[in-house]
């Protein structure tokens, strides 16, 4: 479909962050293990201002891939620089299906 999709990351505690996406009725959605750390890395590896996400499953100017290893029903794994990471069902807020590659920036 070639959307772009952003969200504005948080610090729900010091370890984990968090985001917000009220007309999709995610209210404090955290990320969990890994994917922390692969969000650390990409705000350093864009070395961002803020924590805006802008992501989308195609490649444009400057964005990082997420790339896909396996998934089932209850969430996805994903691989950034060496990090895996679990992403959950809320994925598919943003995609009809989990994609291979997801491109994002962080701003």
């Amino acid at each position: 479909m070639n959307s772009l999709h952003s969200i504005t990351l948080y610090r729900l505690s010091p370890y984990v962050w968090g985001f917000d996406d009220k007309p999709n009725g995610i209210v404090a959605e955290p990320f969990v293990g890994n994917t922390n750390a692969m969000l650390d890395t990409l705000l350093e590896n864009c070395k961002a201002k803020g924590t805006t996400l802008i992501f989308g499953d195609f490649p444009f100017p400057n964005a990082h891939s997420f790339d896909w290893i396996s998934g089932d029903e209850h969430g996805n794994w994903y691989k950034y620089d060496g990090i895996q990471g679990w992403l959950c069902p809320t994925l598919l807020v943003y995609f009809e299906k989990p994609p291979r590659n997801i491109y994002i920036i962080a701003t």
